[in-house]
């Protein structure tokens, strides 16, 4: 098998398998959700700093599948290690992390590939973190029973996150309720507490209102910042025309509320789209 082996075991989370698994389980049992079990969780957002800074936000997100059942899970993570047009899909035959591997899903992954925005190709997986530090919290939360479609968006603009959306309503229609979404991305990087917090809330409440167009053009803008915008939105664009589908944000936190260093700070936030 062609494995793409972890990268930031033991940097961005605990390297050993017992001790990841534990630290999940403890982000799980720290708060309740609200969303009930007859609701279909569409999608999930969630950040993927070390999770020391974000792990208690993702957390908050990923407790909502527990013991939920999916097929496939498509994770869709901006690249921070390698520059490349499109979107990548992993080429291998599966994702390891500590707690086990995950078997890439090649009937779906040569089916998406029909489209001209998705490349097959170990290009944007080799180092990227953004995407890896998703999968241990989807382990524990599906019990491993799932397959995985890994995307590492390249250039985010705006044909490559039209295309893209695309992509997420093709496998939805396919898949139906046997898939789940997950896009990646921490929020502001590097403003001071106060600046970082103003700027992150706008986010979150675009967010809120599933107001996916305004989002996309304020990070183009840099009036707000995601390194994941283009995952977001396109995720939300994908999903936009289910019935009913509402979302829900779960707050948000920044790297300040973890050290005392206030002075650059990293946000985040979390939210499922449900219906």
């Amino acid at each position: 098998m062609n494995v793409r082996k972890p990268a930031v075991a033991g940097q961005f989370y605990p390297l050993g398998s017992v001790e990841l698994q534990n630290t999940i389980e403890k982000y799980f049992n720290e708060f309740s959700i609200r969303i009930s079990k007859k609701d279909e969780i569409l999608g999930i957002i969630a950040p993927h700093a070390g999770y020391v800074f974000s792990g208690i936000q993702a957390g908050k997100a990923y407790k909502s599948i527990v013991d939920r059942e999916y097929e496939v899970v498509c994770v869709i993570s901006p690249s921070h290690q390698e520059y490349f047009e499109g979107c990548s899909v992993y080429s291998g035959d599966a994702y390891e992390t500590p707690l086990g591997k995950i078997k890439i899903n090649s009937e779906l992954r040569e089916e998406i590939n029909n489209f001209e925005v998705i490349s097959v190709s170990e290009i944007g997986h080799r180092g990227e973190h953004s995407l890896e530090v998703q999968l241990p919290f989807i382990q524990v939360a599906l019990s491993n029973s799932f397959s995985l479609i890994p995307i590492v968006v390249g250039s985010q603009n705006d044909s490559t996150i039209n295309e893209l959306s695309e992509v997420i309503k093709f496998l939805k229609d396919k898949m139906r309720d046997k898939i789940l979404f997950v896009a990646s991305s921490d929020l502001s990087h590097f403003h001071n507490y106060r600046i970082a917090e103003k700027m992150d809330k706008k986010l979150v409440k675009l967010i809120d209102d599933y107001e996916y167009e305004k989002l996309w053009s304020k990070i183009k803008s840099n009036e707000i910042e995601a390194c994941g915008g283009g995952a977001i939105t396109a995720m939300m664009m994908g999903l936009d025309n289910i019935i009913d589908r509402k979302v829900k944000t779960f707050g948000y936190m920044n790297s300040g509320d973890v050290i005392s260093d206030k002075s650059r700070v990293v946000g985040y936030t979390s939210a499922v789209i449900y219906k």
